[in-house]
């Protein structure tokens, strides 16, 4: 079973680094990248604050955009194309084929994440000892010059975000077509970053007195099923410096059970697809 699971793996990395779109947003990522230095410069405060700030949500975008313009065709494109006849034909399950398009776009999007976080992390060394310098020395050991566990922490629980988003992806794209997959896992994903309001949003409309029963029970219905992505953003720790919350374990573990839940959705949802 591992070994099926890993050649399909395999053979979706392959097909996904052919992609043109693949490099032009790693090229908008870079760019994100270096552009904050120029947003460092012509902000108010602290420069290499925004330069962190600016790094990170670069490399959640990157990570977001390949799993919703690349994940979301994934399935879609071995229908249209009959591959997937060939696939399944062989002693490879439906399961397993949904299993390892999913390992196979996690490694693209970890490649590309994982280069671009390197890419920021030297960018950022090189910029705050810059700054050191200027500062003679007070900057550095005041404001992280060195990298810092809670930016690493920070860099790591962005994959984990997109992991739990890269299962959305797959899971809308062995139901429908590219375009409608795309949109249903971009309202996930905003959904899941502003999910910590909806309650707060739902009170405020009681206390005005505008909640009605269709519209409270859809937004509640929206708050249970999407998943909270915003336990995933430690960008103020890594920006401030700050300690890190001490149930990362259990946020890493609701991340892992969220995104298995939805892959087996996706499995049953293929399983009864007719092509």
């Amino acid at each position: 079973m591992i070994g099926r699971v890993w050649a399909v793996a395999l053979n979706t990395f392959r097909e996904a680094v052919r992609d043109r779109i693949l490099y032009l947003l790693l090229v908008v990522g870079i760019g994100a990248v270096a552009f904050s230095k120029f947003l460092g410069e012509i902000s108010v405060g602290d420069h290499l604050h925004v330069i962190v700030n600016t790094g990170l949500t670069a490399v959640s975008l990157l990570g977001v955009m390949i799993s919703v313009f690349v994940g979301t065709g994934l399935i879609y494109k071995e229908i249209d194309k009959r591959t997937v006849y060939t696939i399944l034909s062989k002693p490879v399950r439906r399961g397993e084929f949904i299993f390892g398009k999913y390992l196979g776009l996690l490694l693209t999007i970890a490649v590309c994440t994982g280069l671009l976080s390197i890419g920021f992390l030297v960018y950022y060394r090189a910029v705050a000892g810059v700054a050191d310098d200027r500062a003679t020395g007070l900057l550095y050991w005041m404001h992280g010059g060195r990298i810092t566990v809670p930016l690493l922490a920070a860099l790591v629980f962005i994959f984990v975000e997109i992991c739990v988003v890269t299962a959305v992806a797959v899971m809308f794209s062995s139901a429908s077509t590219p375009i409608l997959s795309a949109v249903l896992t971009s309202i996930i994903f905003t959904a899941g970053r502003m999910s910590t309001w909806i309650p707060e949003y739902i009170r405020e409309l009681a206390r005005r007195g505008e909640s009605g029963e269709v519209k409270s029970f859809f937004l509640q219905i929206l708050y249970y099923i999407t998943p909270n992505l915003s336990i995933m953003d430690l960008r103020d720790e890594a920006v401030n410096i700050g300690a890190l919350p001490g149930d990362l374990a259990w946020r890493l573990l609701y991340a892992v059970s969220y995104s298995v839940v939805v892959l087996l959705v996706a499995t049953l949802v293929f399983r009864r697809r007719r092509f």
